[in-house]
């Protein structure tokens, strides 16, 4: 069964012009693969990693890295962009906030 945040992250919807997708995975492709970053590509990586949908998203990109080696190679890519580490730091910020309130909530409906 798919859960509704599964069809929401895999709804496509008819693209006008196809070619700037193209142009970033073939950019990002690369990048997995060994070659320097631009600010935009290490921003990127770095909000699909902290939000855990690099590895879905980046199938074709990512070669034959696992799971892990993915990880890394996007950490490297973020730690050599201030700007990539800076947005990834703050998907996880907000990802803790979330769950924060979430558990907040859980906890006040189930104990009260």
């Amino acid at each position: 069964m798919v859960t509704e945040s599964e069809w929401l992250l895999w709804t496509s919807y008819p693209e006008v012009d196809p070619l700037p997708e193209a142009a970033l995975r073939e950019r990002l492709r690369h990048v997995l693969a060994g070659a320097s970053a631009t600010p935009a590509d290490s921003v990127i990586l770095g909000i699909v990693k902290a939000l855990g949908i690099a590895y879905p998203l980046l199938v074709a990109e990512r070669g034959d890295l696992s799971r892990g080696d993915l990880a890394r190679r996007i950490d490297a890519v973020s730690e050599d962009s201030a700007a990539g580490a800076a947005v990834a730091r703050a998907v996880q910020v907000v990802n803790a906030a979330v769950m924060a309130a979430i558990t907040a909530s859980t906890t006040t409906t189930t104990t009260g």
